[in-house]
């Protein structure tokens, strides 16, 4: 049997489109410090970007994971671009990265791969489980948790893949890692040529056997102010009726299982 390590991409959105990359910075603070937690070690980890954080150094903080410089595209130009039209460019930016990522990691035996952007967060025991599913192709992680900050609500959701990119995890198998960095890499990749909310539809439709796990181990942090996925919330109508299901959805949430998600809660 082949050994297990999975390759996780964390793609970081840039300072120079990022309202507040402070903010920035503290998400993936967080997400790093749920990597961290981990209870299995076998996985490494990248984060790729225009800008490493200033605020800390990756490697002082997370183990088995490094940070790698992203310069062969520019980020996406908001003064350019609006609407539809900059979310593609956002999309392409982010995928490029996670492209990146896999080239650096490519040679360290990786065997499965996850994508996870910077904002999302891990259960402390996701390597552990990803590893005991190994044997299937491709994991889909359909239940997980919506975490709304501003409100400090949580929600529990059935069809997380539905919403959040970072929801699948594939084996060397079924992707391919560039060789070169150019503008159509990233379509050559399977998280760059399979939307994730239609990853299932596309694993189906080419035989390939994937499994959903039943434990909730991911959670989508919401209302950051920096989520690329803000911008398919637009209007005061839209707004208040995700407010709505946002309070009626709430669930208790302890503070030990915020620490597993790697919350700093005292």
């Amino acid at each position: 049997m082949s050994v297990f390590k999975l390759g996780i991409l964390i793609p970081l959105k840039s300072k120079q489109v990022s309202g507040d990359w402070s903010l920035v910075q503290a998400c993936l603070l967080r997400v790093l410090n749920a990597i961290n937690n981990q209870t299995a070690n076998s996985f490494e980890c990248v984060v790729v970007g225009h800008e490493e954080p200033e605020d800390f150094k990756i490697n002082e903080i997370c183990k088995n994971t490094e940070f790698v410089v992203f310069d062969e595209f520019e980020p996406p130009d908001t003064n350019k671009y609006s609407g539809a039209e900059l979310q593609l460019k956002y999309e392409f930016d982010r995928c490029s990265k996670i492209a990146k990522g896999m080239m650096t990691l490519n040679s360290k035996g990786i065997s499965h791969w996850f994508a996870l952007d910077a904002d999302d967060l891990l259960r402390s025991d996701f390597v552990a489980t990803v590893e005991s599913l190994k044997h299937a192709s491709a994991i889909v992680l359909d239940k997980g948790y919506f975490y709304f900050e501003r409100y400090n609500i949580v929600n529990t959701t059935s069809e997380f893949s539905s919403y959040c990119g970072s929801s699948c995890v594939v084996s060397s198998q079924i992707n391919n890692v560039p060789v070169d960095l150019d503008s159509f890499a990233f379509k050559t990749t399977f998280f760059g040529s399979v939307s994730h909310v239609r990853v299932k539809e596309k694993l189906t439709s080419d035989n390939i056997d994937f499994i959903i796990p039943e434990d909730r181990l991911v959670m989508y942090v919401r209302g950051t102010g920096e989520n690329i996925s803000q911008y398919y919330v637009a209007g005061w109508f839209a707004k208040l009726k995700q407010y709505i299901k946002m309070r009626i959805k709430r669930i208790i949430f302890s503070k030990n299982e915020f620490r597993i998600f790697g919350f700093n809660v005292p």
